[in-house]
């Protein structure tokens, strides 16, 4: 029988960045990060959600996501951890 880990205990709402997103639709969990990156003088966000890849099994660039009211899309390919996660890099929408 292989292992099967339990990747609610690292996703939950006691995880720091724990969000509710709408992905095409559906409402999944995942963990937020809109960091600054700074270079020289210019500055911008770097946002990126990682979540369960079962919740998001037909994701693709451009692909629509929505945290906290704020429109994104999905930029570029899923990054898959092989350990049952995936990153997703996120674009504001304009």
């Amino acid at each position: 029988m292989a292992f099967v880990e339990d990747l609610d205990v690292f996703i939950n709402d006691d995880t720091p960045g724990y969000v509710n997103a709408v992905v095409n639709g559906a409402t999944i969990v995942g963990l937020f990060d809109n960091a600054y990156t700074g270079i020289d003088l210019v500055g911008s966000s770097d946002p990126t959600l990682l979540c369960k890849s079962s919740d998001v099994p037909a994701i693709a660039d451009g692909t629509s996501v929505t945290i906290n009211g704020t429109a994104y899309k999905v930029a570029g390919a899923p990054e898959p951890d092989g350990h049952g996660l995936v990153l997703l890099q996120l674009r504001k929408s304009s």
